[in-house]
């Protein structure tokens, strides 16, 4: 991916935190300490994809520092600003220090940080969004994995229809096997979403909110 596809400001800042995330993996850091950034190969699918589909409101679960959330910017924020991002991060520091990756980017006045327990946040969203009849175009989930089914079903009330939720780390890393199973195996039950796993980074699944 070149700098003519990419804003540069954005394009500068994810190429520092994508040496940080490589710097990590060689290292031996606690987990809690971690970017836990997704793949370079998703961030550049997400980038994409949501190009393609001339997304312009997202919803995000995990923002950690922020590497994913300007992936989603970029692409968002490239032909029209008066697009709509909120992510949610429940760690403070990750929350601060995307903040400041984000000013550094350019974005911080265009992207929410919503600092807390992400199903407190969901619901005062839904509320929100039933208020003023408000929908996203995509919703990405990266966070907690004892929680995804739960943010899923919260989202899924959020997304409008033909709408896309991504869920990240359905194949990797392989101790979270057992919850993504029962993951996908909740989601294929629901009537009104078609869904399917995707080999790209750490395993996507892609689920679309159909009539």
């Amino acid at each position: 991916m070149t700098l003519k596809i990419l804003d540069r400001k954005i394009y500068e800042i994810l190429m520092k935190l994508e040496k940080q995330s490589q710097i990590e993996k060689n290292l031996v850091i606690p987990e809690h300490k971690r970017m836990l950034a997704i793949p370079y190969e998703t961030g550049k699918f997400l980038n994409i994809l949501l190009k393609c589909i001339h997304a312009k409101n997202i919803l995000e679960i995990g923002t950690s520092v922020g590497y994913s959330t300007l992936w989603l910017a970029e692409a968002v924020f490239h032909k029209d600003e008066n697009c709509k991002i909120i992510t949610i991060e429940n760690d403070l520091q990750k929350t601060q220090k995307a903040q400041i990756n984000f000013q550094k980017a350019g974005v911080a006045d265009k992207i929410q940080i919503k600092h807390g327990n992400a199903i407190n946040i969901l619901k005062e969203i839904t509320d929100t969004v039933t208020k003023f009849d408000f929908k996203f175009d995509f919703a990405f989930i990266d966070a907690d994995k004892d929680n995804v089914t739960k943010y899923f079903d919260y989202i899924l009330s959020l997304i409008k229809i033909n709408g896309i939720i991504i869920t990240d780390n359905i194949m990797y890393p392989t101790k979270y096997a057992t919850i993504m199973k029962a993951y996908i195996d909740h989601i294929k039950k629901i009537k009104n979403v078609f869904t399917t796993t995707l080999h790209i980074g750490n395993g996507e699944e892609l689920s679309i909110r159909i009539e």
